[in-house]
């Protein structure tokens, strides 16, 4: 065990629970839906630029397709919500799953992957906009498969009516995100088993994510 995990572990769960929810009363007033989406767009802060998204977190993207190949077939449809650089694609599209679409708001980012990942950019349908713009546009059930990693949790209040539209697009809807509330301005947390069962579909898988420590992925079979 590393010295800061060995202190971390001396101090009590209820402390640290204490500590993370106080910070989060005193965090900063959360960015508007078009203040968020215009961040999204072009971000200004390293940290998000897409070169940090296409090569960093590979494990997450290991774990995606573990999901995946549980889940559907290599054939199968699938749209990811926010592919940003395409890391999580270009691992699809290296394990066979032949079929990739995304929604992606940053033209840089996509910019980004047709550069770093030429054959797997090739080879999927990215539309370049707002989620609220164009998940609505699609037909029901397009989607074996939607998926978002770390993006729904930045959906904002505002447009939360985007999750119905991720249940009547597809059959699975897979959300791999961190669940906590944050102080970020841009994060939103929820618990997304209360998010999707209401709109009638079950769950059908809760795992950890490896990578992703603060995550956990969920599934859910959506109503026919």
């Amino acid at each position: 065990m590393t010295t800061p995990h060995f202190i971390r572990s001396l101090i009590p769960r209820a402390i640290r629970r204490y500590v993370r929810e106080r910070n989060v009363l005193n965090a900063p007033p959360k960015l508007s839906r078009e203040e968020a989406q215009g961040y999204w767009t072009a971000p200004p802060d390293e940290k998000n630029f897409p070169d940090r998204y296409a090569y960093g977190d590979t494990k997450r993207s290991d774990e995606l397709v573990r999901f995946a190949d549980r889940l559907v077939s290599k054939e199968a449809a699938i749209l990811e919500i926010g592919c940003n650089a395409g890391r999580n694609l270009n691992h699809l599209h290296r394990s066979g799953f032949t079929n990739l679409s995304a929604i992606e708001i940053s033209p840089a980012a996509v910019a980004f992957f047709a550069k770093a990942f030429p054959e797997a950019a090739k080879a999927a349908d990215v539309k370049v906009g707002s989620f609220e713009d164009i998940l609505p546009t699609y037909p029901d059930r397009r989607f074996d498969l939607l998926f978002s990693m770390a993006v729904m949790m930045h959906i904002h209040p505002a447009s939360t009516f985007l999750f119905s539209h991720m249940v009547r697009v597809s059959r699975i809807v897979l959300a791999i995100e961190d669940e906590r509330e944050s102080t970020s301005t841009r994060h939103f947390g929820r618990n997304y088993r209360d998010v999707f069962e209401p709109l009638g579909t079950k769950q059908i898988l809760e795992l950890p994510v490896a990578g992703f420590p603060n995550a956990v992925a969920r599934a859910f079979a959506c109503p026919d």
